[in-house]
């Protein structure tokens, strides 16, 4: 398990970088790209862009809210800490951000797409400034950020040795009395569970509205009377996809709704999910016509996959295929990642990708063109992260709801 630092070793400045105007992690001399050249240094800047995007959170307004008691001893460095928009806590609508599992912090989805495409594409920041332009409150837990350094031994934080602690405590803190009259919660990967969790820890707030999941998994509670409208946002090759799958209301164990994520990408889902998941925020209220809302919000995902269809043209023959300079490409009615940014890249749960993609030459784009399958990337798993079950949605066909994962039933001590 990593060790957060109050402080980190190195900033991006110290590291030579910074980000651009169109959020790329770029060199400060040359406007070069992040290139892979060892784990170590990869985790000294890893560590560097964590600290930056909390920086980015406080410029747009976030405040940083340390997880503790009002009558808590003891120095800040002992807790956990979230980010909250100003006075969320008096706001109408919430809207709460859990990240998935390992290298992750709050204000990010996948590690990997900000340090090798950019802001957009793998922080919070969409989120967090669509939901602000609508007066909307905005929690963002940090539920990786567990550990902290006493005399060298590592410690949990106080309230938040787990992501399911830190997210039920954050939620006991600050939601729980807040004058939110309905909450939105958006969730990656492990964060399904711990929303799971929240929802099991608190049958009687029936303010938590919809649910939604990018590529996660979420178990329902016998013990609600009422339960929130759950999507998920489901990373899955194109071909297995043949119309919403929309959950039965009367079947406890059924009721996810399972919509296609517009990509194959476990950490892409959330940035190509978004358009799709603020129709479904932006026009939801308890009245609404879910089926006809789930198969608008499908239809945001076709489009944009068309979209991206019409502008990625492959030239069949070998000797002059080319790329159109695009954010995907298309092969076999798959849509996949044009990543010219090395050699090794990681997502947000450090899962490490091996693959023959480089910066595009004359030979490479031929390379390209010729394959019928992305054989070129194997996911390994890191071996310093506990293995992340909801990436393994990924071997999954939509042609049945995802199955659902029995959640832990101990209890914190």
């Amino acid at each position: 398990m990593r060790v957060d630092t109050v402080q980190p070793k190195y900033t991006l400045l110290d590291l030579g970088y910074h980000f651009n105007s169109s959020g790329e992690l770029r060199t400060v001399e040359g406007d070069e790209p992040f290139q892979y050249t060892s784990q170590e240094e990869y985790e000294i800047l890893g560590d560097a862009m964590t600290h930056e995007v909390y920086d980015l959170l406080e410029k747009l307004g976030l405040q940083r809210i340390v997880l503790k008691k009002p009558i808590d001893a003891g120095s800040d460095s002992e807790f956990s800490f979230v980010f909250g928009s100003p006075h969320f806590e008096l706001k109408p609508t919430l809207l709460v951000l859990l990240h998935g599992s390992g290298a992750v912090r709050a204000g990010q989805w996948g590690r990997r797409l900000i340090m090798n495409e950019n802001l957009d594409r793998g922080s919070q920041i969409p989120y967090i400034e669509r939901a602000m332009a609508n007066e909307w409150g905005v929690l963002v837990m940090n539920t990786n950020n567990n550990i902290h350094l006493i005399n060298e031994h590592e410690v949990p934080l106080r309230y938040s040795k787990d992501s399911g602690m830190h997210a039920v405590n954050c939620w006991y803190r600050f939601v729980k009395y807040a004058r939110a009259s309905r909450i939105y919660v958006v969730a990656h990967s492990r964060g399904g569970q711990d929303i799971s969790r929240i929802v099991d820890e608190f049958p009687n707030d029936n303010r938590i509205e919809v649910v939604c999941l990018t590529d996660a998994n979420f178990q329902f509670s016998n013990s609600r009377a009422s339960h929130p409208v759950v999507i998920n946002w489901a990373a899955q090759p194109l071909c297995s996809l043949v119309k919403p799958i929309l959950g039965d209301p009367k079947n406890l164990s059924d009721r996810v709704h399972q919509l296609w994520a517009g990509t194959n990408e476990h950490d892409r889902s959330s940035y190509i999910a978004f358009d799709s998941i603020f129709h479904i925020l932006e026009r939801y209220d308890r009245r609404t016509d879910m089926d006809c809302l789930l198969h608008e919000a499908w239809n945001i995902i076709e489009d944009g996959y068309n979209r991206v269809k019409s502008h990625a043209e492959v030239l069949a023959h070998p000797n002059t295929a080319s790329y159109v300079a695009a954010d995907y490409v298309v092969q076999e009615g798959i849509i996949t990642d044009f990543n010219v940014s090395g050699d090794i890249v990681y997502d947000d749960n450090d899962h490490e990708y091996k693959s023959e993609r480089q910066l595009p030459t004359e030979a490479s784009l031929k390379r390209k063109a010729a394959m019928v399958k992305d054989d070129d990337v194997e996911e390994e798993e890191d071996e310093e992260e506990e293995e992340d079950d909801d990436s393994q949605l990924l071997n999954h066909r939509l042609l049945a709801p995802v199955s659902k994962k029995v959640m832990l039933s101990e209890k914190d001590n």
